[in-house]
């Protein structure tokens, strides 16, 4: 076969649960280590559930053997934020697997998050041009024992061509072809989220970045002092990339939160002049590379944007709001989707149910899948005062027991 991605296009399916999780993240937004996580924690907790990552507003660059410096961030790191903020735990972990090790895992339980080397993925822009680490997520096609899917969420637009959220359905030798040099494979297991409260999250973001002072003003300088060689220019590149997804994904979780914050606005805009900047490392790095030296300019806008951070997000912090209580619509709308989307049904069906032990995917388990993503996306907690066997089954009363768990009632 002259062109393997050729195929790979060819076999781009829609699946019914992976196809509609991947429509609702935000995938812009996210590296190619997190965008897996987000579409697990999507399905798991419901569309929006990935945003829980951008809460957290952090500046940690570390030190590289040559002496230069770099904000990218591993896979275990990634994996640590996910079971932190979204609540995923890592339950096993294989490396160098075989496609054939891969397909045989996900045919044996949960989906997998994969990583592998996206120069070996004929679905990637970077197959055959660019060796880095890219994730997906396997699952099993039903029915076919020897064939899985493959989930990206990945979003870029790369010198080669734009990736863009997709599902495939590979032949198994193809599969297989594609992780000839081995892949790193976790078997994820969702749990609840953790309750966080944005007040509490934006003063901790802002503590955070006034003590990263002293780190940013030394990474700006290691920044300038290799912007004499493409290698330099190219980890800028990289850099710059992440720290505008980064501050992108906070601003759509401040946007998320629906409170009064008059600060988001500005958040918007200070995001458009991180990504000004990394266009003009884009250029930078293809002059460097026919030998012509990087500005340094490049590295005083940085250190101006690293110190608008600190200021946003000081802003922020004293501006946002209390949380607005949900009114009793938001409430049964909240149980209505937790409830379709475990039972795996439309919500009209939920409604329309007598009872509902009617509904052919809810079983005793599955209710308290419900109940634990309701708390979390309400923020609320049942307790035994609350928390009544007679209000479980029927949607009326299960609404009900929601609303008087909010503290100090909900508005009608």
């Amino acid at each position: 076969m002259s062109d393997p991605s050729e195929a790979w296009r060819l076999r781009q399916v829609t699946h019914p649960v992976w196809s509609r999780v991947l429509t609702g993240v935000h995938a812009d937004a996210l590296d190619c280590l997190q965008a897996t996580f987000a579409v697990l924690a999507d399905h798991a907790h419901g569309r929006g559930g990935h945003l829980a990552l951008g809460a957290h507003w952090r500046f940690a660059p570390r030190v590289l053997d040559d002496g230069t410096a770099t904000v990218a961030v591993s896979l275990d790191e990634r994996a640590h934020e996910a079971r932190d903020d979204l609540g995923l735990r890592v339950d096993a972990s294989w490396s160098r697997l075989a496609g054939s090790q891969v397909r045989r895992l996900a045919h044996d339980g949960q989906p997998l998050y994969v990583s592998a080397d996206a120069f070996d993925l004929p679905w990637c822009p970077y197959a055959g041009r660019a060796h880095l680490e890219h994730s997906f997520l396997v699952v099993p096609v039903d029915g076919h024992d020897e064939q899985v899917d493959v989930v990206d969420a990945y979003h870029n637009d790369t010198p080669w061509g734009a990736a863009r959220p997709g599902v495939w359905r590979p032949a198994p030798a193809d599969f297989d072809s594609a992780l000839t040099s081995g892949a790193r494979v976790l078997a994820v297991e969702p749990g609840p989220r953790r309750c966080v409260d944005p007040a509490d999250v934006m003063t901790e973001n802002a503590r955070h970045l006034v003590d990263a002072l002293p780190r940013m003003e030394r990474y700006v300088a290691r920044v300038r002092a290799a912007l004499g060689t493409v290698v330099g220019v190219e980890r800028l590149v990289l850099d710059v990339w992440l720290l505008s997804r980064q501050r992108m994904l906070h601003a759509s979780w401040v946007d998320s939160l629906g409170r009064a914050v008059t600060g988001a606005r500005g958040l918007r805009e200070h995001v458009d002049r991180w990504r000004d900047l990394a266009a003009l490392t884009y250029v930078a790095l293809r002059r460097a590379e026919r030998g012509r030296p990087a500005q340094t300019s490049l590295a005083d806008e940085l250190g101006h944007l690293l110190a608008e951070d600190v200021a946003l997000a000081a802003q922020l912090a004293t501006e946002v709001t209390g949380a607005p209580r949900p009114t009793l619509r938001e409430v049964r709308g909240t149980v209505l989707s937790a409830l379709a989307d475990v039972a795996g049904t439309r919500e009209h069906t939920v409604v329309e149910a007598q009872s509902l032990r009617d509904l052919p995917g809810l079983t005793s388990f599955r209710l308290a899948d419900v109940l634990d993503r309701v708390e979390a996306d309400l923020g609320v907690e049942l307790t035994g005062d609350t928390l009544a066997a007679t209000n479980l089954w029927d949607l009326d009363a299960l609404c009900g027991m929601f609303a008087r768990s909010v503290p100090g009632g909900v508005p009608r």
